[in-house]
Formats: C-alpha cells, sequence, structure tokens
C-alpha cells in the first residue's frame, strides 16, 4: 500500500494544487472560474486517457470503463443543453443570448456530469484529496481569526 500524499500524475497535480489554492483563488475571486476550469480540464484528461488508454503511462491510464450511471448524467445533461436550445428557439432570443446562456450552461450544468466522468476514469488517489482538504483546512483555521474580526473593523 503506497502512503504517499504526494501527486503522482497530472490529474492527482491539477486537483492537489486546485484544493491547496482554494484560499488564494477566493482572494483574487477567481473560484468561480476555477470550478468550471478544473471540471473541463479533468474532462478533457478523461477523454484523452480513454481515447489512448493503452498507450499511455499506467498511471495515467483509465481507472477502469465509464459506468452506466455517468453516461446517465452525461445524456441528462445533454437533454438540458438540447431544451435550453428548444427554449432559446421558442422564445426568440437569438444567437447571441444562445451563446450566453450555453457557456452558463457549460460552467454549471455540465459539470454535474463531467466531474463524476473525471472521478471514475482518472487516477486520482483518496490520500491525495484529503491531503489537500487538510490543507485547505490548517488555512481555514489559520485565516478564522481574520474573517471573525472582519466584520467589525468595517470589512466585507
Amino acid at each position: 500500500m503506497n502512503l504517499s500524499f504526494r501527486p503522482q500524475n497530472i490529474p492527482e497535480t491539477i486537483v492537489y494544487k486546485t484544493l491547496v489554492f482554494t484560499w488564494l483563488f477566493y482572494a483574487f475571486g477567481a473560484l468561480y472560474v476555477v470550478g468550471p476550469v478544473l471540471g473541463w480540464s479533468l474532462f478533457a484528461l478523461a477523454v484523452i486517457s480513454l481515447y489512448f488508454g493503452p498507450s499511455l503511462r499506467p498511471s495515467l491510464r483509465p481507472a477502469g470503463p465509464v459506468p452506466l450511471i455517468v453516461w446517465l448524467w452525461i445524456a441528462g445533461m445533454l437533454v438540458m443543453l438540447i431544451a435550453l436550445w428548444g427554449g432559446h428557439l421558442q422564445w426568440g432570443l437569438g444567437l447571441k443570448q444562445t451563446i450566453k446562456s450555453s457557456i452558463g450552461w457549460a460552467k454549471g450544468w455540465a459539470l454535474l456530469a463531467l466531474f463524476p466522468l473525471a472521478g471514475a476514469v482518472l487516477q486520482v488517489r483518496r490520500e491525495v484529496i484529503v491531503r489537500g482538504q487538510c490543507v485547505v483546512g490548517l488555512w481555514t483555521l489559520i485565516l478564522l481569526p481574520m474573517m471573525f474580526a472582519a466584520p467589525y473593523v468595517g470589512l466585507p
């Protein structure tokens, strides 16, 4: 059993670094962007992993086939996108609004299918995720006194 908490492949590194830098992203107002970027990046890695499978080094190969439930989530989110387009056509909202809403779908609803897909396909060890969560927790405890004092000194 490998007890190393250090990331050993690209997906683990991406997930770990994103967790570790959570408060930095928060400080710069980037959390709204980081979630969708993380989801779509992991989706791209999952697709590459599924497509190239055996030709990749062992740590990047798919952890297994895509489970049926993940396929159902993917289908559900695609149905939502088609319904979005249908609603825009029915109400005559135009191409500009349709593109804007499709981007909104991609940074919101689509993630409900992308994260389970990444979790099912990519080899990200639980230890790495837990270690990243512990780092977030430590920084939260360190910043807690400042967060409690902020409203009393006039900060938002």
